[in-house]
Parts: structure tokens; sequence; C-alpha cells
């Protein structure tokens, strides 16, 4: 109780601070998820959740009050004004998270506000849009899929999706389109979860 306590005001108090890592909580709960030795053999998936649940339930706490004071804040209006939801998800989201993908393993033009190099297609039918559809919707199945076929596959998506899912215009817009401080705990949960798979496979 004591330890889920001081967790919980930590996160809340960096999340105050600074929203870059809003959805840790929902990457510890997929570790531990992943994580065999954490829970009993034989349980259901619905115990498993729930037990996973119970050590990181302090995180969520925090998250919790985290968005009862935003709901209270003039600033929730910003949120509940963008619309266009659907073309978010469709046609804005998918190019965003190809753009991402491609600055961290070239990034070849670095800027602070990474906005005006975004490449966007001309339309959602476009090959290119169509494309980065594809990549987003593969890439979302392969890491449904690993929770049952490898789990240290896992646990490295689920880091780096979870942490880059609220910059990919997906819940609301952003601040500007992309930016390279967007990718900072991403980029974390990334090596974090490449060195996890290398531990599990003894390389």
């Amino acid at each position: 109780m004591k330890k889920q306590i001081f967790l919980g005001i930590l996160f809340l108090l960096t999340i105050l601070i600074a929203e870059h890592a809003i959805f840790l909580p929902f990457v510890v709960l997929c570790y531990w998820l992943a994580m065999p030795s954490s829970l009993k053999q034989g349980q259901e998936n619905q115990n498993r959740a729930l037990e996973a649940f119970k050590k990181c339930w302090g995180l969520f706490a925090a998250l919790a009050v985290y968005f009862i004071c935003f709901i209270s804040s003039p600033t929730h209006v910003n949120f509940a004004g963008n619309g266009l939801f659907l073309d978010r998800i469709l046609f804005i989201s998918p190019q965003v998270f190809v753009h991402t993908v491609r600055l961290i393993l070239f990034p070849k033009i670095m800027s602070i506000d990474q906005t005006a190099l975004v490449h966007f297609a001309p339309n959602l039918l476009s090959w290119y849009s169509a494309f980065c559809l594809i990549v987003g919707l593969w890439t979302i199945i392969i890491w449904i899929s690993s929770f049952w076929n490898d789990k240290g596959v896992f646990v490295l998506l689920s880091g780096f999706l979870i942490s880059l899912a609220p910059f990919l215009q997906l819940i609301t817009c952003t601040y500007c389109l992309m930016s390279e401080r967007y990718l900072y705990m991403p980029i974390f949960f990334l090596v974090l979860g490449v060195g996890h798979l290398m531990k599990e496979r003894d390389v």
C-alpha cells in the first residue's frame, strides 16, 4: 500500500510538470501482464489482468487525479473542441507515425518542431496515405498478436506504442503536429524493450 501511494505521488508530480509520461501506467500494466513469473499458473485472463493491475494501481490512481484536475481546469475546453476524430485516425495519425519511425531510424533532418517536415499525402485515397494506414494497422496487429506469440516483442512494442500514442493526434491535437521532444519517452521504452528482449533471449 505505502509503496503504491509513494509511486503514485511521484508519478502525479511528474505528469503535472510535463505530460510526456502520461500513459506510463498502461506501459507498466502491459509489462506485468507479459511477465509469467508475476502471475500464478493457470489463471484466467481476467484474473491475470487483475493481478497485474494490483501491482500498479497507484499509478492509475495518480492518473485519475490528474484527469480530475485537468477536467476542472479551463484547459479541458481545448481537448473537447478538436473534432474530426476519424480524419485524425485514418489520415493524420498514420502519416505522423510513419514520420516518427523514419525520424528514429534515419534522423537526417533534426528540428525542434517537425511539423513542416511531416510529409502528407494530398488525400485519403492516395497511395502514401494508404501505405501509412497499412503500416499502422499492421504494427497494431503484430503488437496484439505478440502477447500470445512473443512476450519479449510485446513488452518492446507496448512501451514504444503506448508512450507514443498521445502524440500521434489520436486522442487530441497536440501543441504542434510533431516534435522531437515527443520521442523522449518512446525512445526510452524502445531501448528498454530491446534490452529486455536481448536478456530474455540471452543475446
